[in-house]
């Protein structure tokens, strides 16, 4: 799905008890629990990435009970996944007019324009995010508020919506990088490094491209034995990845042993 899986994951909704108010009826009842199936059939699969089976699921899930806001979010998200923007947006869109507390469609919604480029959509959407305090993934926002901002050339609001995002979640490893990357373009050399290594270590040692990064500073730094010796970890501890074999380039004009 491009951007949308880069760094901030979609929101898949999972199935949720239907309530059918004021009717007792066992036909109703029996509605409900189909449309309940097929959503929690629907969100399975398109958590396994079978995008096809879940927009069969979600529509029969929707057939049942049409006006359920997890269905269509869902909808919205495996239709974009198969191109088809003006029906993923369409059904986010119904999902909000559903349910206008449903900050996880709201996210999606933001997605979908920021990777459509849709800037000015996109900004009025995540911004408008920000502004729930009690919503989870602000910090995700901020992150895709910054990208944004890089891609239009607002160096000053990226930075400040990268720094926004670590302190919504000082875990959030891609925020840090890029607010390395935001430092090291205005010459504040030392934050840029700072910002890198936390991208690299604790929960975010896993993070390959900050160990890449931060390698890369280091021999702009002139600290040559630290980024061959990062450079080296990240061969070692990933040798898979992409990033490895960037490493061995690196090395190599370094004169490593690689």
């Amino acid at each position: 799905m491009g951007p949308l899986k880069k760094r901030a994951t979609i929101v898949i909704n999972l199935a949720v008890l239907l309530v059918v108010s004021g009717c007792s009826s066992a036909a109703k009842k029996k509605d409900a629990k189909l449309a309940n199936i097929y959503l929690t059939a629907g969100a399975s699969s398109l958590h396994k990435g079978n995008v096809s089976s879940a927009i069969t699921n979600l529509k029969k899930s929707l057939e049942k009970a049409p006006k359920q806001p997890e269905a269509l979010s869902n909808l919205g998200v495996a239709y974009f996944q198969k191109g088809r923007h003006k029906l993923a947006k369409k059904n986010l869109q119904k999902a909000i007019k559903i349910d206008k507390n449903f900050h996880d469609a709201k996210f999606n919604l933001a997605l979908v324009y920021f990777s459509l480029k849709e800037d000015s959509l996109a900004e009025r959407s995540f911004r408008a995010i920000t502004a729930i305090p009690e919503y989870q993934r602000n910090f995700e926002s901020y992150f895709y508020l910054g990208e944004l901002y890089k891609r239009n050339g607002k160096p000053q609001k990226s930075h400040i919506a990268f720094r926004k995002s670590i302190e919504e979640n000082e875990h959030f490893c891609p925020g840090w990088l890029r607010l390395g990357e935001s430092h090291w373009r205005v010459g504040n050399k030392v934050e840029s490094r700072s910002a890198l290594e936390k991208a690299t270590t604790g929960l975010c040692y896993p993070y390959i491209e900050g160990h890449y990064r931060l390698a890369s500073v280091l021999v702009q730094l002139k600290n040559l034995d630290l980024a061959r010796k990062k450079f080296k970890e990240l061969i070692q501890r990933f040798p898979k990845s992409t990033w490895a074999k960037k490493s061995k380039g690196k090395l190599a004009l370094l004169r490593g042993d690689f």
